[in-house]
């Protein structure tokens, strides 16, 4: 009989990279989505396996098959890496490795594709933080509610935990963990007070003066 011809593998990954920045607010937008397909001119019954380099599909959180079966032989794989995946630093890079055989006796019965995952971190962006300091809840319009519309966005390494108001004396007056949050006074009386809103690594302190 004829030599048995070599299969061959491939992704529909463009170049064989991927790259995604990771988001804790929209997990989602991560998510990978590819296809490897075996091939073999000769119809062998194909073996397609595949192997994270230094690490195993669980610790990646990913739930892979091997598979056995004939030409055009597929195995998709479905992806939402988190930010467990960077351990701490800004970047990080997997690769996954993928091999067919055709099982057949010949010296080349075999093929390898890698593709290469690049992780990283949405940026912090520390930028200004305007504070209103003057809270006048009469319904005019202006600085009716007390609120941060621009805190930094939440991060792999820094999420916004939540903001608390004290009166003069030390006594929390309101809380909230909502990054929405707008605080009108309620009953409390005309007078300063003190915010402090609280990230993983860091905070923000200020007053604001309660006119009635």
């Amino acid at each position: 009989g004829l030599p048995s011809q070599p299969p061959t593998i491939a992704t529909n990954v463009a170049g064989n990279v991927v790259e995604r920045t990771l988001d804790p607010s929209n997990p989602a937008s991560s998510q990978i989505d590819f296809v490897i397909t075996g091939q073999d001119a000769d119809r062998d019954t194909l073996r397609l396996t595949g192997q994270p380099l230094g690490t195993d599909w669980q610790r990646l959180g990913i739930t892979w098959q091997d598979k056995t079966g004939l030409p055009a032989l597929q195995q998709a794989l479905s992806w939402q890496p988190g930010c467990a995946l960077l351990a701490g630093k800004d970047t990080a890079t997997y690769r996954l490795r993928f091999a067919v055989t055709d099982r057949s006796c010949q010296p080349r019965n075999a093929d390898t594709t890698t593709v290469t995952v690049k992780l990283r971190q949405t940026p912090a962006d520390y930028g200004n933080v305007v504070v209103p300091n003057v809270l006048t809840p009469n319904g005019d319009g202006k600085n009716d509610t007390f609120w941060m519309p621009n805190l930094p966005a939440d991060n792999c390494d820094d999420r916004f935990l939540g903001l608390y108001i004290v009166n003069r004396w030390g006594r929390e007056v309101y809380k909230t963990t909502d990054r929405r949050f707008r605080w009108d006074g309620a009953s409390q009386p005309a007078g300063v007070y003190y915010f402090v809103a609280q990230f993983t690594r860091r905070e923000y302190k200020g007053t604001v003066t309660l006119i009635r």
